[in-house]
């Protein structure tokens, strides 16, 4: 059965984490879901709140396929480049962090796989508000006027 595959942890708490994002997003936002599974919340809660999951400028776009093809659909596969692209088009960019410190190949001495991209936004001239939720954090990093 594939819904086994997609487990939930119940410490989670998606629909209240998502309902935030939605509500806070604008339309010229850009998203970073870190691990790449982050992704399923938000494809399954968008819509509950007015907005189609499909409709955003993510820095890696879900894809269906390559989750279900894939055991290790969750670091980050894009690079600092990749990032710094990203970053130029943006004034606003929301990051979306859980799992953030389970074992990728990319991860600092602590084992934390988001910490370049929160170092990398700071550099690229973003300032960065935090809101926390059971086992889940969203930034949102604002470029510095």
């Amino acid at each position: 059965m594939l819904f086994r595959s997609f487990g939930v942890r119940r410490d989670e708490d998606w629909r209240t984490a998502i309902a935030y994002l939605a509500g806070q997003a604008q339309g010229d936002d850009g998203y970073i879901f870190i691990s790449r599974r982050n992704h399923l919340p938000w494809q399954y809660y968008a819509p509950r709140f007015g907005k189609n999951p499909l409709q955003i400028d993510d820095i890696e776009p879900f894809d269906w396929h390559d989750l279900a093809s894939s055991r290790t659909y969750r670091a980050p596969a894009f690079s600092r480049a990749d990032l710094d692209r990203f970053s130029a088009r943006h004034q606003r960019i929301w990051l979306v962090l859980s799992h953030e410190f389970d074992a990728y190949e990319e991860q600092d001495e602590r084992g934390d796989t988001s910490s370049w991209v929160r170092d990398r936004l700071t550099r690229n001239g973003f300032a960065a508000r935090q809101r926390i939720f059971p086992a889940i954090r969203i930034l949102l990093y604002e470029r510095r006027r």
